[in-house]
């Protein structure tokens, strides 16, 4: 049997280094026929108030929080089982039996060398089954590991997250580039930090999707950071992002050109400035918290890009 951990990132929420922290005024979830109307007011770094309106589908919302729940080894494994079982067939002298640590796979009128081919076989069977038991759960590996598969899950919401950038293309009319993203940020950073294992609040994952970011009103630093790449290729479809990662900690990269006191890397030769959306500090696009800027520095960092 092959047992996998989950993997936590968000051990440590952002609030050293800024001066202004996230206050959100205002939140509340209204069911209107098919749909669900969620309100937002907040105040910004200038203490000003702002607002946020929009619907979304009942139906959608609820398909979106079915897709994505806690890991579970066991239905793993009865998935990489029957994959197995399945591909054994083809070979009549094979069988495998099940037992309460995987499996047992009976060799009949085999030699040694004949049995070792097909362990092989076997076993390459049964990884492909695990990896696409985890693809097909929004989930990916990392080693022993497996975490949530953040660029595809952000690139799944992209159409999703039309009702809202809608919203906030209507709040920043006549805003530029930068400004309109500094408005998204500030408002993402005062939805209240929560780490999502407690499984009364949340589906106890350490992560939830979009959806369920805005639908229960909390979200740690990986949650926050998938819907702001989703919002941003959706505001901007030919804008490239990278979700990168610290050790405990993740936030944005997008490709723009850097203005000065910008902290950007250069990924593949390209300068992607960062942005932070985690909260309850209100950070601006190009700001990062010393403690990320540290391990940046030492480069003790790795990103994966949000596909298109």
């Amino acid at each position: 049997m092959l047992r996998y951990f989950f993997f936590i990132l968000c051990l440590y929420i952002v609030s050293i280094g800024f001066s202004a922290h996230a206050e959100q005024k205002l939140f509340k979830r209204q069911y209107a026929g098919a749909d669900v109307v969620l309100s937002y007011r907040w105040q910004d770094r200038s203490r000003k108030n702002r607002t946020l309106v929009f619907r979304l589908s009942k139906k959608d919302v609820a398909k979106g929080n079915s897709e994505f729940k806690g890991f579970d080894n066991q239905k793993a494994n009865d998935y990489a089982f029957k994959k197995v079982q399945e591909f054994v067939k083809k070979f009549p002298r094979l069988r495998v039996e099940e037992n309460s640590y995987g499996f047992d796979v009976i060799y009949i009128n085999m030699s040694s060398s004949e049995q070792a081919v097909y362990a092989k076989k076997i076993k390459a069977a049964q990884e492909q089954a695990m990896e696409e038991y985890t693809k097909q759960n929004f989930y990916m590996r990392y080693g022993d590991y497996v975490m949530p598969d953040h660029r595809h899950i952000a690139k799944r919401y992209v159409t999703p997250m039309e009702p809202v950038v809608r919203a906030i293309r209507s709040k920043t009319r006549g805003y530029n580039q930068r400004a309109t993203i500094n408005y998204m940020l500030g408002w993402l950073q005062t939805i209240p930090y929560d780490q999502l294992v407690n499984r009364e609040t949340s589906n106890g994952a350490g992560f939830q999707t979009p959806y369920g970011l805005l639908l229960n009103n909390r979200g740690d630093c990986d949650t926050k950071s998938v819907t702001l790449a989703a919002m941003l290729r959706q505001l901007y479809p030919h804008l490239r992002s990278v979700i990168v990662y610290v050790p405990e900690h993740a936030f944005v990269g997008i490709q723009m050109r850097p203005q000065k006191g910008d902290y950007s890397i250069r990924l593949g030769g390209e300068n992607f400035i960062l942005l932070d959306p985690t909260g309850p500090g209100l950070s601006l696009l190009g700001e990062v918290e010393e403690k990320s800027e540290k391990y940046l520095k030492a480069g003790k960092y790795s990103y994966q890009e949000v596909p298109f």
